[in-house]
């Protein structure tokens, strides 16, 4: 696969209750397919993917893919 243009590594919100908030990584996706970026780095360190479960690196992939998929952007995955 050939990885040229602009990519951007995602963060990961989290609620006060220290659980993650879905709705604002959707809010950030869809910024971030807004600004003609090529594609999207998630789950690396910058999301705090070591801090979370297995199934949680599944959901916030999930809700990032959910967004980015009515756009031309490229998931990147860890």
């Amino acid at each position: 696969m050939n990885f040229s243009g602009f990519y951007a590594a995602t963060l990961t919100p989290f609620n006060k209750d220290e659980s993650i908030n879905y709705e604002e990584i959707q809010k950030l996706v869809k910024f971030n397919c807004e600004t003609g970026l090529k594609g999207l780095y998630v789950g690396g360190s910058t999301a705090e993917a070591f801090l979370c479960s297995t199934e949680e690196r599944i959901d916030v992939l999930k809700a990032t893919a959910e967004v980015a998929s009515s756009s031309q952007a490229t998931l990147i995955a860890t």
